[in-house]
């Protein structure tokens, strides 16, 4: 090789190594390569046998999104088990195509199951004139919700707002709010709202590609591109955008109290959770607080008290041929199960300056709290809800120095706990788990 080809030659290769060679480690440590997943597996036959149960196969098909109000958790499914492997973005959307078409609430204490009719929505009135994904729910001080859903279409995608008295069994519309202005968020998947600007529907929503479909698409989710973003919206200040240059923004959520707020944004391609808080100074802005590397690709996060959890898959790299393989016929690379799903939790008292003191933000303890690699329970978890069971305070308190020994033995478990007088109680609770291809939803009881 001539000497003066030398030199470009090497950078070239140089730089490339530069670039793959992070690339390469991101996708071992979020598609778990190269894991042992034999006491995973063994667990997970253990939480099917004794555990955990599928709830409603028949009715609560391809739930992507969940949320939990009171006693009752509101999400958005398909009312086809035939649609479930279909569901994308395309131009050329057909009801084969829909991620999901009902809105069900699902009443905890007496197990029933209601399809919520939907009243004034505009468009047809079948499965082919809506598209439901991401959903939050305001709770109103007059006891009644205001849910807001993402509603892809072919004509333009939407963000819809529904009224609903708990007490009922249907979703009045009053709100239809495009996408298509300028800062708004073309491809949205999920919304968190603030329950305090209800009136004025106000909202979070996470747009997460720049391109919805076609070979740009894949170029953007496989090299990580920061082409997605955040925008803001209420009725007041119409659409802007408020966080840009994002890899794979999905799901969001936060404190519904608007006292020390925080959001919290799941960059799926990126393995990271973005922590946020609200500008004090220009209503919807947003400012940045941490990231946390979660190892993972999650998607939809939700939070009980202190503890964000977030679910995702296992082996993200087997999603597509996964997707796309007919009935029956595994894709390429998919040797035993499906892609799987994985679920983490993080203690948000770790997160920010403050709890470090001196200006000092340290990564947080990431918590692996079920791995299913081969989808044994589920395939591709998009939504997780921790529920606690009601916790019996001691009438009498223990003794000062035995609470305090108790209170030090405990800080080592991997334990939820609760303070009350005379010491701490380990919290337990159900734990739902469900995903875009899941036919039910998985209910594990006594999770701690």
């Amino acid at each position: 090789m001539s000497g003066k080809y030398l030199l470009p030659v090497l950078v070239a290769v140089t730089g490339s190594f530069m670039v793959l060679v992070p690339h390469l480690q991101s996708a071992l440590r979020l598609f778990h390569l190269g894991r042992d997943f034999t006491a995973d597996d063994a667990r997970i036959h253990s939480l099917i046998s004794h555990q955990c149960t599928l709830e409603h196969p028949s009715i609560l098909t391809g739930c992507e999104d969940m949320t939990l109000i009171g006693n009752a958790i509101y999400t958005a499914c398909t009312t086809s088990a035939a649609n479930t492997h279909k569901w994308g973005r395309h131009p050329n959307a057909t009801i084969s195509h829909i991620p999901g078409d009902a809105i069900y609430r699902w009443d905890l204490a007496s197990n029933a199951v209601t399809a919520l009719s939907l009243r004034n929505l505009p468009g047809p009135d079948s499965a082919a004139g809506r598209s439901f994904l991401g959903l939050d729910i305001n709770e109103r001080p007059d006891g009644t919700l205001s849910l807001y859903i993402v509603n892809l279409l072919p004509e333009g995608n939407v963000i819809d707002k529904f009224a609903h008295d708990p007490a009922t069994d249907y979703m009045t519309h009053v709100l239809r709010v495009p996408t298509t202005a300028e800062g708004a968020a073309p491809l949205p998947n999920a919304i968190f709202a603030l329950p305090e600007h209800d009136d004025d529907a106000a909202m979070w929503v996470t747009n997460d590609h720049r391109h919805g479909h076609g070979p740009w698409r894949a170029v953007e989710m496989y090299t990580r591109r920061p082409w997605s973003w955040i925008s803001f919206y209420s009725v007041s200040t119409g659409w802007k955008t408020v966080l840009p240059g994002l890899v794979g923004v999905n799901g969001i959520t936060g404190d519904k109290d608007p006292a020390n707020r925080k959001l919290y944004a799941s960059e799926l391609v990126a393995g990271a959770v973005r922590v946020l808080k609200p500008s004090e100074t220009t209503f919807g802005d947003v400012e940045q607080v941490q990231t946390i590397d979660i190892g993972m690709t999650g998607d939809n996060p939700s939070l009980w008290g202190d503890d964000l959890y977030i679910a995702g898959t296992a082996r993200g790299h087997l999603f597509e041929g996964w997707k796309n393989a007919a009935e029956g016929e595994k894709p390429w690379g998919l040797f035993e199960g499906g892609p799987g799903m994985v679920v983490k939790r993080v203690n948000t008292r770790q997160l920010g300056q403050g709890f470090y003191g001196k200006g000092y933000t340290a990564p947080p303890v990431v918590e692996e709290v079920v791995m299913d690699a081969f989808g044994r329970m589920v395939n591709v978890s998009s939504s997780v809800i921790f529920r606690p069971y009601d916790v019996e305070v001691p009438v009498e308190a223990e003794a000062e120095g035995e609470a305090e020994k108790k209170g030090s033995d405990d800080d080592d478990e991997e334990e939820e706990e609760l303070e009350v007088p005379g010491g701490k109680v380990k919290v337990k609770g159900d734990l739902f788990i469900t995903g875009i291809a899941s036919k039910g939803i998985w209910k594990c009881k006594d999770f701690e």
